[in-house]
């Protein structure tokens, strides 16, 4: 199953495409950090991926904030056939809100 949730900073966003067929296209780099325990020792994770929302959901977010914490659920797909490279295909888009409390 190719199923992937992920949480990270909008950094740059595209200006909303469409495709020949008319599909609205809207590209963005996400800012993933995180501290990870693996084989009981902490590590550091910190990445940057390029995801892509089609159709409807790339028109509700065109105007996505930059800064922005997201979640995102989706796939991973090359980004052009036989790439290397990936790209995160949104399905599902949420904000996180950051929990700020006064002291």
């Amino acid at each position: 199953m190719n199923r992937i949730v992920i949480s990270g900073l909008v950094l740059q966003r595209e200006a909303l495409r469409y495709t020949p067929a008319g599909l609205p296209v809207l590209q963005f780099q996400l800012s993933h950090n995180e501290t990870v325990i693996e084989a009981g020792l902490e590590r550091q994770v910190a990445f940057e991926i390029n995801v892509v929302l089609l159709g409807d959901l790339a028109n509700m977010h065109q105007h996505l904030p930059l800064n922005a914490e997201f979640e995102i659920e989706g796939f991973i797909a090359p980004t052009r056939k036989s790439a290397a490279r990936l790209t995160l295909h949104g399905q599902h888009i949420r904000p996180i809100e950051t929990n700020l409390k006064g002291n």
